[in-house]
């Protein structure tokens, strides 16, 4: 087995081509010497490998679920290997932001007070609304003024702004050497999730946020809902929500229009619903 080579490989009913892209170390079987640096392994030799398939494959590691985390490697008609997966390797900043929540999301301390619980208590579901659009378009007033309008109506508001979080737990991202926008958003995210497993309805707004980061907001406040309210007189993507730059200015009324939006959607419920 060598680099590069391609093989079969079978995991539980799934089949697919693969190819040895790295080796990490090898062991001789008749010395148990650990080799390093080498591009192939002889028969009967251990490797830990790195292979990479030709389509998605679904699997656990072994240390989590040893039959689904376990495969054997065909070339032609012949088994020429077997192994077990320790570990995978993100391909895309996504996946690896992916697997980071699975992680997160497993290994939480969960509340004996379940989010239904909170929403009958609250009168809302919690919710992460995003405000974006281009600068100058008046989000910043408009995000406060909501927050306060939502508090006057006994709903649990909390204007998470991203400069606040760069000010704390975003400090060393200063740093021109670290500095990372994505990395800002993240952080931002991990903050917001606090805040909506606590039942909140989470406002934040940003010049910054481009479609990725919000997309990883998505995924790093999942389950909970992120609405996105779009400034813009020539709106893009997919916003939940459009005001132009006009009705902007007058906070008060979009304030009221986003309220209106939110009950729609049945995230502001009132405080006389029952679950």
């Amino acid at each position: 087995m060598e680099k590069g080579r391609k093989f079969v490989i079978k995991l539980n009913t799934q089949e697919l081509e693969c190819e040895v892209l790295e080796f990490k170390k090898a062991i001789d079987a008749s010395t148990l010497e650990t080799l390093t640096g080498q591009n192939y392994i002889a028969k009967n030799d251990v490797a830990e490998l790195t292979l990479k398939t030709r389509n998605p494959v679904a699997f656990d590691l072994f240390g989590s679920i040893a039959t689904t985390g376990r495969f054997v490697l065909v070339d032609g008609y012949d088994v020429c290997g077997g192994g077990i997966i320790t570990t995978y390797t993100p391909l895309t900043k996504t996946d690896k932001l992916r697997d980071e929540v699975r992680t997160r999301d497993f290994n939480w301390v969960k509340s004996k007070i379940i989010p239904e619980e909170r929403a009958y208590r609250n009168g809302h579901r919690a919710a992460l609304i995003l405000i974006t659009g281009d600068p100058g378009t008046g989000k910043g007033p408009l995000a406060i003024t909501l927050e306060h309008s939502l508090f006057q109506n006994n709903f649990q508001s909390y204007l998470l702004d991203r400069r606040n979080v760069n000010l704390g737990v975003g400090a060393d991202l200063n740093d021109p050497q670290s500095n990372s926008e994505s990395e800002s958003a993240r952080r931002l995210g991990e903050v917001a999730k606090l805040f909506l497993d606590a039942g909140h309805v989470v406002i934040s707004t940003s010049n910054a946020f481009h479609r990725d980061d919000q997309a990883d907001l998505k995924l790093l406040a999942n389950p909970y809902p992120v609405v996105e309210i779009q400034v813009s007189s020539k709106p893009t993507g997919e916003p939940d929500l459009i005001l132009s730059v006009e009705e902007a200015q007058d906070v008060n009324e979009a304030s009221y229009k986003i309220q209106d939006f939110l009950k729609e959607k049945k995230i502001l419920m009132g405080h006389n619903y029952s679950i």
